[in-house]
Parts: structure tokens; sequence; C-alpha cells
């Protein structure tokens, strides 16, 4: 009679970093010509490009002067106005108690992302 051998696999799982895992996100990047989010979108912190300006993000505008975007500048336009409207829906009801949204730099570019 043939006994059956249990092999107990002692293979290793390899557990990757978080950054190695966000494709998606690197790809978004990409398309910014940024490897680094934090040092390349640096020129957005500026607490003065926050809100609008005749109807554009000001974060918009600087991300289309810096000329570095593989995306066309009028998807980016599209893609902006879309942001503000939602934003001015949201802001509606948050008028009346005086808390409006102001995007920061990081929320902004996540909202842009998706």
């Amino acid at each position: 009679m043939a006994t059956k051998k249990t092999t107990k696999s002692k293979s290793k799982k390899v557990q990757k970093q978080l950054h190695e895992q966000l494709v998606l996100n690197k790809y978004f990047l990409s398309l910014f010509d940024v490897n680094n989010f934090g040092k390349d979108f640096e020129y957005l912190k500026e607490s003065s490009l926050e809100g609008y300006n005749d109807g554009r993000s000001r974060f918009i505008t600087e991300i289309i002067n810096r000329n570095k975007c593989k995306i066309p500048n009028d998807t980016l336009l599209r893609y902006d106005d879309n942001i503000r409207k939602h934003t001015n829906h949201i802001n509606q009801q948050r008028k009346r108690e005086g808390k409006e949204i102001t995007w920061k730099y990081f929320q902004y570019l996540s909202i842009l992302f998706v």
C-alpha cells in the first residue's frame, strides 16, 4: 500500500511595498510627467492657488502653464469645469452653514485623477 507524502510548501510570500502596488496611481502620475507626487507637485502647495478665477481653478491654470501634461488642455479644462460644477453643487447647501469647500492641492488632484 502506497503512502502519501505530504510536503509543506516553505515558499515565503513576498510582500510588496505599497508604492509598488499602486499601478494606476503611477499611470496617472506619468500623464502629468511626475515621478514623486510630493516633490513634483510642490508648486501647487501655495494657498493662493486654492479656489477659482474666471470660472477656472487656479490649480488647472498652473498645471496647464507648466505644459508638462500629456492630457490635452481642452480635456483638462473640461475635467476642471466638471469639478467646479460638482463643488458648487456641494457648496450650495454648505453656504448656509458657512462651511464652503475649498480644495487643497492634493484633494483637487485626487478628484482630477478620478
